[in-house]
């Protein structure tokens, strides 16, 4: 079984609130880039 890096652990020891509010940021983050990549590809194609 593979060690647990140690801010997972950190993560597991925090207020639920606290670790709930850095999930929420880091999906809105994920998805903002995803917008932009997609963002950026329909410009390369178009500019084919």
């Amino acid at each position: 079984m593979p060690k647990v890096p140690v801010w997972i652990d950190a993560v597991g020891k925090a207020p639920a609130s606290m670790t709930e509010g850095a999930l929420a940021a880091l999906g809105d983050a994920c998805w903002g880039l995803l917008v932009i990549l997609n963002q950026v590809n329909q410009a390369m194609v178009q500019a084919r």
